[in-house]
């Protein structure tokens, strides 16, 4: 009867309203994880992905948007890189600019050196030359021996150094006798490293003594003629590079001690 049709069109709409709603719901639940995964990747995370699935527009939408997630994070990380590239030529060339800033002064200071040496004053020769010895070595103490033109005796004529207590035991008998004596027959470097600290002299920096570390005695000569010895005493062994340029300054230095005598 019509009762029943009645009731029955009411429990369909009935019906057909509440799978609306659960669909509507379920939507709604859909973009709003959507919605969130847009406002995690609008923040910055682009590693953020939606986790929904499906064949419908939402599907698709959710493919869309974890695809131009992937694509941008694939260009930060890209740029990322460019940068860690950018930043390491940047500290290769500031380290090229020290290196060339450390040479320009190294032959700056080597032209000065030079320059200072080109007089016939000993006195004054010596000293600059030892000076720049102890600054090439970054010698803490320094002696320069000499031969005597009569005796042919080596005499020290300049010394230098941080401790002159140390410096008056860091040769305590004849030189011709001890390292500079044995440096200057030979002709050639002695390099004595790894010193025990109670063998050599401490010094003094003030606050507290410091033992030494290496000791060079480096024999001055011109055209194969003994000229001089040189004493350093340094806190630490010198390196390679520096010791090539305490070559040449000692090879220049003998030809103006030569001029000298």
């Amino acid at each position: 009867d019509d009762s029943v049709i009645q009731l029955a069109s009411f429990g369909l709409v009935i019906l057909v309203l509440f799978l609306v709603l659960v669909f509507l719901r379920r939507t709604n639940k859909r973009l709003a994880r959507l919605a969130s995964v847009a406002v995690e990747i609008g923040s910055g995370n682009f590693s953020s992905r939606s986790e929904e699935k499906g064949n419908d527009s939402i599907g698709n939408l959710a493919a869309a948007v974890n695809d131009m997630a992937g694509r941008i994070q694939g260009s930060v990380d890209q740029l990322h890189i460019q940068q860690q590239e950018l930043e390491k030529s940047r500290v290769r060339l500031e380290e090229k600019n020290e290196q060339l800033s450390r040479e320009h002064t190294r032959q700056a200071s080597f032209g000065q050196f030079l320059s200072d040496i080109n007089t016939v004053d000993i006195n004054k020769l010596t000293k600059k030359g030892l000076d720049y010895l102890m600054y090439l070595s970054e010698a803490v103490l320094g002696q320069f021996y000499i031969v005597d033109k009569s005796t042919k005796l080596l005499y020290k004529i300049v010394e230098n150094g941080i401790d002159k207590t140390a410096l008056k035991e860091l040769v305590s008998h004849e030189p011709d006798s001890g390292l500079p004596g044995e440096a200057f027959r030979k002709n050639e470097w002695i390099v004595v490293d790894g010193i025990e600290n109670e063998v050599f002299p401490k010094v003094n920096l003030g606050f507290s003594p410091v033992g030494l570390k290496t000791i060079y005695a480096l024999p001055v000569s011109f055209q194969g003629k003994g000229l001089g010895v040189i004493i350093l005493a340094c806190f630490r062994t010198v390196s390679d590079k520096r010791l090539q340029n305490i070559q040449n300054s000692i090879d220049a230095l003998g030809s103006g001690l030569s001029n000298a005598f």
